[in-house]
């Protein structure tokens, strides 16, 4: 049985969900699919949050999620369900990673995973958030007289492969900048859904326009203007700080030692697994890969990557005693 987490704001029946969904069940698995903490869907029925907050809060509420979750399977089919793996992309990655970290630590009640497996996992969710609201501002660097048209060509460019699919491993006629503004535009959108579902049903009075589901454009237009970092300066960070979290406290984003200790042993099994090396040499981009063309992606970045996960991994280990 696996368990699949998806990336920020996705709906657990959203294409990329089962596409990914469908690749693992081919392969012989029986796959669950559960909504991303951030989409409205887990935030209205299974959040102990009013919103999207403090990181180790949603993904406690995505564990006991997971564990009704299986629960009711194995009630429904005992005996049948076999061994449970984790596999989460993205955000979802990351929450996988956390809940692999700390699994020695849980609970005892909650369930448990044989696997884990996590796709493109965000290294720091910061700067992942900080690079979003830099591409949803792609378009200044096109001329001011020029930028209207240009936006609304992307656009166009977007409703066209919409209504006819291009060939599997087609060029997508989309440039850097565009391609930029599509998927910050794309999480802008997501980021709109999280404030409207959380602001309908607990109001922190920070939205201007009245919150009316039946007339949603003025406070959609506001909304839009909220950057992640705005969200988590103007929502989250004050919202933390009613329940008695303050995120500008080091003690509070600094991890526990304890937390540590699993995350370190976790690497090490990892490394030790893929024998990998961060001294390793031999990192290539392919020179006809697209998406490393417009993000812009150059062996410089990789190694400054590389650099700073061998950095953090040994300030980790220094810091903690596994004795």
């Amino acid at each position: 049985m696996v368990y699949l987490i998806p990336g920020l704001g996705a709906h657990r029946l959203a294409g990329n969900e089962l596409g990914l969904a469908e690749l693992i069940a081919s392969n012989g698995f029986s796959v669950v699919c559960i909504s991303s903490t951030f989409h409205p869907e887990f935030m209205e029925h299974a959040s102990t949050s009013d919103l999207p907050d403090y990181p180790p809060n949603g993904i406690r509420d995505l564990q006991v999620a997971l564990t009704e979750i299986d629960r009711h399977l194995d009630t429904t089919y005992p005996h049948r369900l076999g061994a449970r793996a984790l596999v989460g992309y993205s955000m979802g990655a990351f929450q996988a990673l956390f809940l692999a970290a700390t699994e020695a630590t849980n609970a005892w009640s909650f369930l448990k995973f044989q696997r884990y497996v996590a796709i493109d996992a965000p290294v720091r969710l910061r700067f992942a958030v900080t690079n979003l609201d830099l591409y949803y501002k792609a378009p200044l660097a096109w001329p001011n007289a020029e930028r209207e048209a240009d936006i609304e060509n992307a656009l166009l460019k977007v409703a066209g492969i919409s209504k006819q699919s291009p060939p599997p491993r087609a060029s997508l006629p989309f440039d850097a900048i565009e391609s930029k503004f599509l998927i910050g535009l794309s999480f802008r959108l997501t980021l709109r859904d999280m404030i409207f579902s959380s602001q309908s049903r607990h109001n922190l009075e920070i939205l201007q326009q009245p919150i009316r589901k039946s007339r949603r454009q003025a406070v959609y237009d506001e909304i839009l203007t909220y950057s992640f970092r705005d969200y988590i300066d103007k929502f989250a960070t004050p919202y933390d700080k009613t329940r008695g979290i303050d995120l500008k406290n080091e003690e509070v984003v600094t991890p526990d030692p304890l937390f540590m200790q699993g995350m370190l042993q976790f690497t090490g099994q990892l490394l030790a697994l893929t024998d990998f090396n961060f001294e390793n040499q031999v990192w290539q981009i392919p020179a006809s890969d697209p998406f490393a063309q417009a993000a812009e992606i150059t062996p410089e970045i990789i190694t400054g990557s590389i650099s700073t996960c061998r950095d953090e991994f040994q300030c980790i280990r220094e810091s903690v005693d596994l004795s």
